[in-house]
């Protein structure tokens, strides 16, 4: 093939790329065809729509999509009657009910047929999408169907039935069609306003660098609530037009905008501002609405006069922090002489005193989270807005603290991007209970509980893990429980089991050890507590508990058995809400307090409380006596007897199987405590083995219970008291 035809055929082949490129690729391929088979219109490709014209009974509508560069969103606009910014929502609708319209079927008959209303259509118009037009008209409704007849004109040869709902969302106005937001403002943008109510005048500014609001109440500087006026800020830049009055009224008096109105000014970065004028009623829950310096009146919701209404000091920030706890970077707590400062770094809170393995984080979090949520009662003004000075003060003046008055707290706070909030906390002089706030030398003085003065206290600890470790629970080996300096219990593990060991020998209660070797090796502290004075109270210590551990190496391998190190950990007086204070007797400049499930037990027995029961299955004869009953019950045959009285076997053999599972209510005492004894039951088995024999003394009313321990056994317990009851009813007199 010469060169000449082979430039030729190139040629040829490069221009019919051309044209599908530029010509063909707008058209759907035969399966998109195919898909749309059923659609009214067919080759609509609604991505390409740039111009919808209607006809409606209120008159003709143009809406265009205006150019934009490539990625940016596309805008409408209604280019006629007059030119206005399209509603984005209203456009992508009414393109979405061209695109997604199916057809009920098709009707082959003549359109001039007046049957069919396409002389006097209800709608008519057009969609244009890359140089494409597409006519349709919506004729009559269907009779006794839910439907409308519609014509297009790119299938000239019939036309269809469609749903009602098409001609609902082509048979729009100009009103229906236009932009519903009164401003076209970025409420980001905002850096102030002025709102003017019969109430007066408030103005507020906003730094944009860190988004601190400040409020001007007359001569007044007052810290502006940041979360309320963002939504006062949001509402009105986003105020939408609930009625379309009158873009060119020829008089406004009417609408009722006089001086006494409500109105509200918006500042932009820039320089601009806009100003809402609001007037009368205009209908129910609406009220009449413009933009100062444009012609039009609109409606739009009662409630946004509501807003501007509301009493200035809703705007007022009353809480005791103003900054989100997630961007704090550096705290600094004083209290007279006393003072630490926690600073983040790398994503970590430190205070100095405690290394990183010991800083608990969660108290940092626990701390700013409460500081940023909690808020005044109150703001109170004096006469003179400088901090702590009551000079020339009215009769209010024993409200707020002296001139010079030492502040109880200080507090400092600095945010990553450098907003700062300073606060002193004064004794409320009135003695109210309450405290005083003075925060960043606004006017205002903040009225709160005294529960926030914990919060503030510059006491390293409260920042320390609440978990005090030790040695491992695993690797425990005996544990000695001291009071008054002697020895109340020693106990040990034995082949993987804990007994006590003296002063009497037994299995231990699995539930106490655990709670016993938790408290010793990885002790939860309740609470660190200031220790200005000594709240652990040595005259009043409960006990001590010491335990021996095997001492690893740094592999983790055991050096030998018979080395082993020892922890101490003391209990000393009651705390508040259920704990005592306690101290690690190699640390006791640490005092922190620990929950009482921890010590409540210690200077009982830690017994298992299984060990009253007996081996049931085999019990053939029970021997029972009190101070009036005695009786003696055999099982033969596998019904229970007795000479002394009637006995009720399935009754009497329940009340054995109960003795066979009996777990005591608590432990009592190691020195049984059974004087005077109230009773005594033996149990025989079916050998020649001593019975197991319990003995009984007084009951305990609190819990239900009674005294009892098993002959032999140097412990006594708290049986529930049912049990004797139950033994006791079930022999009756002949």
């Amino acid at each position: 093939m010469k060169n000449r035809t082979v430039l030729i055929i190139l040629s040829i082949a490069l221009l019919l790329f051309i044209y599908i490129f530029a010509v063909d690729e707008r058209l759907m391929s035969t399966d998109e065809k195919k898909a749309r088979s059923q659609n009214v219109f067919e080759t609509l490709r609604a991505d390409l729509v740039d111009k919808i014209e209607l006809e409606t009974e209120n008159g003709k509508v143009t809406l265009a999509a205006s150019e934009t560069a490539p990625g940016e969103e596309e805008v409408w606009r209604i280019t006629e009657p007059a030119d206005l910014r399209a509603d984005d929502t209203e456009v992508q609708a009414l393109i979405s009910a061209f695109d997604f319209l199916i057809y009920k079927r098709i009707v082959d008959a003549p359109r001039s047929d007046k049957r069919f209303g396409f002389d006097t259509p209800k709608v008519k118009g057009a969609v244009h999408f890359r140089n494409k037009k597409v006519s349709f008209t919506v004729g009559a409704n269907v009779p006794d169907q839910d439907g409308v007849y519609v014509y297009v004109d790119s299938q000239p040869n019939h036309f269809f039935v469609a749903s009602v709902d098409f001609l609902e969302s082509v048979n729009k106005g100009v009103n229906d069609l236009r932009d519903k937001h009164l401003l076209q403002l970025n409420a980001q943008e905002i850096s102030g306003f002025v709102v003017k109510t019969s109430k007066g005048p408030l103005r507020a500014t906003r730094d944009t660098t860190n988004g601190t609001w400040q409020l001007e109440d007359g001569d007044r500087i007052i810290a502006g609530a940041a979360t309320e006026l963002a939504q006062l800020v949001s509402k009105t830049a986003n105020l939408e037009v609930i009625k379309f009055v009158d873009d060119h009224p020829k008089d406004v008096a009417p609408y009722g905008f006089d001086n006494n109105a409500p109105t509200i000014s918006l500042s932009t970065q820039n320089g601009g501002t806009e100003t809402v004028e609001l007037g009368a009623d205009c209908g129910e829950d609406a009220v009449f609405a413009r933009i100062e310096g444009k012609p039009a009146v609109h409606c739009i919701a009662e409630s946004f006069r509501s807003l501007l209404e509301r009493p200035k000091e809703r705007y007022f920030e009353k809480r005791l922090l103003p900054i989100l706890a997630d961007t704090l970077e550096r705290v600094v707590l004083e209290k007279g002489q006393d003072k630490i400062e926690l600073v983040k770094a790398d994503s970590s809170w430190h205070v100095s005193g405690l290394t990183d393995d010991e800083t608990s984080q969660t108290e940092f979090s626990v701390l700013f989270d409460e500081l940023s949520k909690k808020s005044a009662t109150t703001i109170l003004f004096p006469p003179t807005s400088t901090p702590g000075d009551t000079t020339d003060q009215s009769d209010n003046t024993q409200l707020f603290p002296a001139k010079n008055a030492p502040p109880l707290v200080k507090v400092n706070a600095q945010t990553g991007d450098g907003k700062t909030a300073a606060l002193s906390v004064f004794e409320d002089p009135s003695n109210t209970g309450q405290l005083l706030v003075q925060r960043d030398g606004s006017a205002g003085w903040l009225l709160f509980s005294k529960d926030i003065l914990p919060l503030l206290e510059p006491y390293p600890l409260r920042f320390r893990k609440k978990v005090m470790t030790q040695c491992s629970v695993h690797d425990v080996t005996a544990a000695q429980i001291k009071s008054n300096g002697k020895t109340f219990q020693q106990l040990k593990k034995v082949d993987g089991n804990w007994r006590i060991d003296s002063p009497a020998a037994a299995e231990a209660d699995n539930t106490k050890i655990k709670k016993l070797l938790s408290l010793s090796c990885e002790t939860p502290v309740a609470a660190y507590p200031e220790a200005s004075n000594d709240p652990f109270a040595a005259d009043k210590m409960l006990a001590t508990v010491t335990v021996s551990y095997i001492v690893h190496t740094h592999d983790g391998e055991t050096q030998n058995d018979t080395q082993t190190g020892e922890a101490t950990i003391e209990i000393g007086a009651s705390a508040d809400s259920g704990t005592r204070f306690a101290r690690i007797k190699e640390k006791p400049e640490i005092i922190f307090s620990v929950d009482n499930q921890y010590t409540s037990f210690l200077l009982s027995p830690m017994a298992a409380r299984n060990l009253l029961s007996i081996e049931s299955s085999n019990i053939r004869k029970v021997v029972f006596k009190d101070a009036d009953t005695k009786f003696v019950a055999t099982k033969s045959a596998e019904q229970w007897q007795s000479t002394d009285c009637t006995i009720d076997s399935d009754a009497m053999e329940r009340i054995v199987t109960d003795f066979g599972a009996a777990k005591a209510i608590d432990t009592d005492a190691f020195t049984p405590r059974l004087t005077p004894q109230t009773a005594r039951i033996e149990f025989h088995g079916d050998d020649n083995t001593p019975p197991a024999t319990l003995l009984f003394g007084d009951t305990t009313p609190q819990n239900d219970g009674i005294r009892a321990t098993r002959e032999g056994l140097n412990i006594s317990f708290i049986l529930p008291a049912r049990l004797l009851r139950d033994l006791k009813a079930v022999c009756t007199a002949k």
